[in-house]
């Protein structure tokens, strides 16, 4: 494995890049004032209390959350019955079925969220599917609410 290791220093640069330094620039929008030149920064914590005083942040906040949570207990029951009968399954299943479950990932990120688009829409698949069924859980408008957000997550 050792021969490999230099291989590692691209994906390491490419990560400090695109996620460590945006990271900090956000951490640094967050403790100054606006209208910061590059040489002379004003640190402040204004942005906080703003954040926690306006309603619409404190909103917004917990919908995240209430997505957030919720996303996160469908994973676990699903994710832990799936995992545990591949692992308990026949050894030949084994590799198609997780295949089947990482696959989706493979798949470019603008790719899926243009598909969520189509299954989503006002005239989308899942309209079509649930359109004739008019129950409150499927309403027209899924795909500008938090119950799309949760299908989509």
């Amino acid at each position: 494995m050792r021969q490999f290791r230099s291989m590692v220093y691209p994906y390491v640069v490419w990560i400090a890049i695109m996620i460590v330094v945006p990271m900090l620039m956000i951490l640094l929008y967050a403790f100054t004032k606006e209208g910061n030149d590059v040489t002379t920064f004003r640190f402040t914590l204004e942005n906080f209390g703003r954040f926690f005083s306006d309603a619409v942040f404190l909103d917004v906040l917990k919908r995240s959350l209430i997505i957030a949570i919720f996303t996160t207990i469908i994973c676990v029951l699903l994710g832990y019955p799936i995992a545990y009968a591949i692992a308990t399954g026949p050894e030949k299943s084994k590799m198609f079925w997780i295949l089947m479950i990482t696959l989706p990932t493979w798949i470019n990120m603008l790719v899926r969220t243009y598909a969520w688009v189509g299954i989503l829409q006002d005239d989308g698949l899942f309209e079509q599917l649930f359109g004739a069924v008019r129950h409150r859980a499927f309403q027209n408008d899924v795909y500008h609410i938090r119950r799309g957000t949760g299908y989509g997550l």
